[in-house]
């Protein structure tokens, strides 16, 4: 049973209902103890419900402002970990498995690029208190983001021809990934057999993608464009030559680099030196907040380049990150409390920790030198790849945590957050980086990028999270879900229905009515989740679809 999950306590225990009503009733004091009481926050830094209810208690508005400008931090910062750390690791383990542009594409690429998506839905299932809500309305909000919104403004900005046979290949596969997520989620209930469903299905489409390479390799045709279309778009600026040894670096006003070593580790740390005077007040304003998760990264992350001689080698940095980044996995580990361990254990975890990151810091010293990287240094790179994605699921833990306060305040539902807010901010970054590619000339990358993605974050990262939901916290994994969440499932298995049928129609070309009409799906889609959550239609029909499930779970027993 679900108690004798480690992590059980998330669907189990006291329920934390509006605080709200107690403070109506009883006043500010009330509502704390309330809040310190039945809505205890299992991990992160603290419990986020105690800002508006007890330190801002006559200003819970403020309170709400201030929470969310820390979830737009938080997922800057994800973003930032992402782009400057994960994606050249990635490249490097690329290059060192010796992997084609589209194996890597589909596997490692692809984790880079739904890395934030993934820790999210994961964080939502396994840490946040009853965040199956959250977690489903992810997945579904951020499939129609990037499948409806994304993949509209890049058809809107240009028409072109699609390559039939792998773009018809990735519909089917989002079509049978959708309604493999609505069979599972129609009973509320998860079981590890299901959540295994979601990684066969991945694997199947793994094989069909590399089967298809394969077999125009053994044609002599090579990958062609079916194979360059697979990088997402983000890690397409990553894969551009960097410059030859040598070679003169310029800086953003003009100004030639110093090399990383020269600089001091105060200089690499602090990289305000980055902002140059061509640099735009709203990039300076970016990269302003950047800088408190470049300077922990750079001081924590072991930082890999496939070329550390012309990017820079600074043996002095990297011994500080080898020193500190097994302390980053321990406190990833630990950041639910799980496994359970006394406070005495969990302080000889993280010295343990440090001892095992000093280790690493005098191997690499007393095999490299200052101008030159030991002979391992590619290697390394997994060091990178494992603590990159430590803070990026760390991160992802404080933004869901987060957003449930901001939720439990506005008294909206946590799969509105999910669908709106989480999924949004998580592909942003996507949005900027496939407009970006669209007007280089690269569209049909993009369009097929959008598909992908939807595949990779249902498949992978729903099926991670409940894997990880029934073994973690109750087998099989309960979720609460609403009107809402059907209701964005719906839209959808419309939107891949009507994208297939409209591309089959019109040749394979996707032009800009195709764009038209997927914009004004996801309008449709949010004015919809909008008005449920302000009319209250969110939970018009929950009691009856409850009992219709339990008597589907009756049937079925």
């Amino acid at each position: 049973g679900g108690s004798s999950k480690p992590l059980a306590g998330n669907v189990q225990g006291p329920r934390c209902d509006s605080p709200w009503k107690h403070f109506e009733q009883m006043g500010g004091e009330s509502a704390c103890r309330y809040v310190k009481r039945r809505c205890r926050q299992r991990g992160g830094l603290f419990n986020y419900l105690t800002l508006p209810y007890c330190s801002l208690p006559s200003l819970p508005y403020v309170a709400v402002v201030m929470l969310l400008a820390w979830v737009s931090m938080l997922f800057i910062w994800m973003s930032n970990s992402a782009n400057a750390f994960l994606c050249p690791a990635i490249l490097v383990i690329a290059d060192i498995t010796k992997m084609s542009e589209d194996v890597a594409g589909v596997t490692l690429l692809a984790l880079g690029n739904g890395a934030g998506d993934v820790a999210s839905v994961v964080a939502a299932t396994v840490a946040a208190k009853n965040g199956s809500q959250m977690a489903v309305g992810e997945i579904l909000g951020s499939s129609l983001f990037t499948s409806c919104a994304i993949m509209g403004l890049v058809t809107i900005s240009t028409s072109m021809a699609m390559a039939p046979q792998g773009l018809i290949r990735d519909l089917c596969f989002l079509l049978g990934s959708v309604l493999w997520l609505a069979v599972v989620l129609f009973d509320n209930y998860i079981s590890w057999q299901e959540a295994f469903g979601f990684v066969l299905l991945y694997a199947a489409y793994l094989f069909f993608v590399l089967n298809n390479h394969f077999a125009q390799v053994a044609r002599g045709k090579g990958a062609g464009p079916d194979g360059l279309r697979k990088v997402p778009a983000k890690f397409v600026m990553p894969l551009t030559p960097v410059p030859e040894e040598g070679a003169s670096s310029m800086a953003g006003g003009g100004e030639k680099a110093a090399p990383l070593e020269q600089q001091g580790l105060w200089e690499y740390l602090v990289p305000l030196g980055d902002m140059g005077s061509r640099t735009s007040q709203r990039e300076k304003l970016y990269k302003g907040l950047e800088v408190p998760s470049t300077v922990v990264l750079r001081l924590s992350c072991p930082h890999v380049h496939r070329h550390p001689e012309s990017m820079g080698w600074n043996r002095t940095a990297m011994l500080c990150q080898l020193f500190f980044a097994p302390s980053v996995w321990t406190w990833a580990v630990l950041v639910h409390g799980f496994p359970a361990l006394s406070p005495a254990a969990a302080h000889l975890a993280v010295a343990s920790a440090l001892v095992a990151g000093a280790m690493l810091a005098v191997s690499v010293h007393l095999t490299s030198s200052r101008d030159h990287p030991p002979t391992y240094y590619h290697q390394l790179s997994l060091l990178s790849f494992v603590t990159s994605m430590a803070w990026i699921y760390i991160l992802a833990v404080e933004a869901v945590h987060a957003l449930q306060a901001v939720g439990r305040v506005l008294e909206v539902s946590d799969g509105f957050l999910g669908i709106t807010v989480l999924s949004a901010a998580n592909s942003v970054g996507d949005l900027v980086a496939n407009m970006a590619i669209a007007r280089a000339g690269m569209q049909a990358m993009c369009v097929s990028a959008c598909i992908g993605s939807p595949i990779f974050i249902i498949l992978f990262g729903g099926g991670v999270a409940s894997l990880l939901g029934n073994f973690l916290v109750a087998s099989p994994y309960p979720l609460e879900l609403n009107l809402e969440i059907y209701v964005a499932g719906v839209f959808l298995l419309f939107t891949v229905v009507a994208t297939l049928v409209y591309l089959v129609i019109n040749n394979m070309q996707a032009g800009r009515n195709l764009g038209v009409m997927l914009v004004l799906i996801y309008g449709a889609f949010i004015c919809s989740v909008v008005g449920m959550e302000m009319f209250g239609g969110a939970a018009m029909v929950q009691e009856e679809m409850s009992e219709l499930r339990g008597d589907l779970r009756a049937i079925r027993a």
